[in-house]
């Protein structure tokens, strides 16, 4: 008869799973920019440390048992075989992978602007210059044009005058006689001037040319 088949080893226990590595610190942050020359913004901080990777995790806790083997086909008839010896325990498990490495620092955050620049002071007000001498005077600007002559006046009339009823009288020639003053009234005789005095000697003429010689008189004829 055939002997029965040696009972199958027990599966070895599976390796416990490692624990999963501690993330790895945040890079620290990355300096701040410089702050940006009049006022413009920063540059961006440079991009921080990338962590350092996790410590490797520890030896992973043992596997879940193995699920049993399926049934081996049923072996040739043989002779009866002596009990079958007791399966070797399995391997160890493998060790836990690495941690993953630490995510990258974020990147530093932006400098702040810098601050505006302290306006100038105003500039010192510029000396008042000196006067200017004075323009020489302008030479005499041309004659006007004669004016046109104007409309010849309306005929004037005479004056006419006269004594009349003791008055200087007169009027235009045509017009009604007007009293100017009253003639004067005979005065009393005056009293007689008196006598001038004597006038200076007036001075000699000078004595005249001598007359011219008269001509002869022609010869008187024989009688």
């Amino acid at each position: 008869m055939s002997g029965s088949s040696g009972s199958s080893g027990t599966s070895g226990s599976s390796g416990v799973n490692g624990t999963s590595g501690t993330s790895g610190q945040d890079g620290t942050s990355g300096s701040s920019g410089v702050n940006g020359s009049s006022g413009s913004s920063g540059t961006s901080g440079s991009s921080g440390v990338n962590g350092t990777s996790g410590t490797s995790g520890n030896d992973g806790t043992s596997g879940t048992s193995g699920s049993s083997g399926s049934s081996g086909s049923s072996g040739s008839s043989g002779t009866s075989g002596s009990s079958g010896v007791s399966g070797t325990s399995g391997t160890s498990g493998v060790n836990g992978t690495s941690g993953t490495s630490g995510s990258s620092g974020s990147s530093g955050s932006s400098g702040t602007s810098g601050s505006s620049g302290v306006s100038g002071t105003s500039g010192t007000s510029g000396v008042n210059g000196t006067s200017g001498t004075s323009g020489s005077s302008g030479s005499s600007g041309s004659s006007g044009t004669s004016g046109s002559s104007g409309t010849s006046g309306t005929s004037g009339y005479s004056v006419e005058m006269r004594i009349s009823g003791g008055y200087f009288q007169w009027r235009q020639e045509g017009g009604t006689w007007a009293n100017l003053i009253a003639t004067p009234t005979s005065g009393t005789s005056g009293t007689s001037g008196i006598n001038g005095s004597s006038g200076t000697s007036g001075i000699n003429g000078s004595s005249g040319t001598s007359g011219t010689s008269g001509s002869s008189g022609t010869s008187g004829t024989s009688v």
